[in-house]
């Protein structure tokens, strides 16, 4: 299993050096859980960090985010359980959805908010490795949905800030879930530009 990630993440740490548009993201969760409701799902707070490889439509701003994602789960009484598994973000700009131009939004000048305020989809799957015996964090789903606004500092580089929701599943037993509020943020690296100006 620990193999197969592995290879996930050279492949994607490949496809970035070569095409050059790839993410990192840290993201901050705190369980909306308390009293009798916080003894189903054990972790009051997660920690989580990602690397994507970055991809859009021509002429459509919706984004995919296709990545590795690694958990940090801390557990009352326990010790942290760390997860790793896969993360398909899909985000999309309502206000400036019909738009061909493949460009960050430090290359648009006005409507700033209309070109940066977009809403992000987060489906995602992690498995224990780090041998805890919760057996909640063995297997979960996670789904999440964000908002939050991208700015360009440069053609190459823009930070993308977010706030939002995920709701939690263990596969490993079925009757345990988990609400979440998340912060975070994701920086974006457009190297791809560089090479359009050589």
């Amino acid at each position: 299993m620990n193999r197969f990630f592995l290879f996930c993440f050279l492949i994607l740490l490949g496809s970035g050096s070569v095409l050059a548009q790839y993410s990192l993201q840290s993201q901050y969760h705190t369980s909306l859980q308390s009293g009798e409701e916080s003894s189903s799902w054990p972790a009051v707070s997660v920690i989580d960090g990602s690397l994507h490889y970055w991809t859009r439509l021509k002429k459509y701003r919706l984004e995919f985010y296709p990545g590795v994602l690694m958990q940090v789960h801390q557990i009352k009484e326990n010790d942290p359980s760390l997860n790793l598994g896969l993360s398909v973000p899909l985000a999309f700009y309502p206000l400036d959805f019909v738009n061909d131009c493949d460009c960050p939004t430090f290359s648009k000048n006005a409507f700033w908010f209309q070109k940066g305020f977009f809403i992000r989809i987060t489906p995602s799957w992690t498995t224990n490795i780090s041998g805890t015996s919760v057996e909640v964090m063995e297997q979960m789903g996670n789904l999440g949905i964000s908002m939050g606004l991208d700015f360009g500092i440069s053609d190459l580089l823009t930070l993308l800030p977010m706030a939002g929701y995920q709701y939690s599943q263990s596969f490993s037993a079925t009757e345990f879930s988990g609400s979440f509020l998340h912060f975070g943020f994701s920086v974006l690296f457009r190297n791809d530009y560089r090479k359009r100006y050589r």
